[in-house]
């Protein structure tokens, strides 16, 4: 009788531990797809980022365009100092780039 108990117990630890070995497996297949996810949304991101970028630069170049529009003397001063500001981001860049 002892040992049927026993058999029993080592049957169920057994069971337990296999049900519990598969759900370590299914966590981590779905660690691995949460892994992808989170890979998918930073390359979306980053994607994102560089539009933001784009568009706000196109804005810039938007408002210095509007700007030449009208040519007086305020209007001239206000469209040499965007100039200098996109002349010394584009030094940054090429600094950027050298080193």
């Amino acid at each position: 009788m002892f040992f049927r108990i026993m058999q029993d117990l080592i049957k169920q630890l057994l069971e337990k531990t296999k049900m519990l070995a598969d759900k370590y497996q299914q966590q981590v297949k779905k660690n691995k797809e949460l892994e992808i996810q989170v890979a998918e949304l930073r390359k979306l991101l980053e994607q994102q980022n560089e539009w933001i970028k784009d568009l706000e630069e196109r804005n810039k170049i938007l408002k210095l365009a509007k700007s030449l529009n009208g040519n007086t003397d305020e209007n001239i001063s206000g469209i040499k100092l965007k100039i200098n500001e996109l002349v010394k981001e584009i030094d940054k860049c090429v600094a950027l780039l050298n080193r």
